[in-house]
């Protein structure tokens, strides 16, 4: 799941939250319908992430694929040096 572009289908409870917080508009719904919609990283936006963690820090669930990572430490690190 880490070099995943989708959440995690199995925990996310399709809240959209993260869609809600993301700067660049790179997380979406894939259909329409909210009890099949997969929440993902949009493949042609993707590239803009700025990796700035508002979809882990938000998530409930924590379903983004990012949880766990390099990325999310270092972010916790950054929140921690500064609190």
């Amino acid at each position: 799941m880490k070099n995943s572009r989708y959440i995690d289908t199995q925990t996310c409870n399709r809240c959209g939250l993260c869609i809600t917080v993301c700067p660049n508009n790179i997380i979406h719904t894939v259909k329409d319908n909210p009890k099949e919609a997969v929440v993902a990283f949009r493949a042609d936006r993707v590239e803009f992430c700025v990796r700035c963690g508002h979809c882990i820090a938000i998530c409930p669930t924590e379903s983004n694929p990012y949880r766990g990572t390099e990325l999310q430490k270092r972010l916790l690190r950054r929140a921690n040096d500064k609190g």
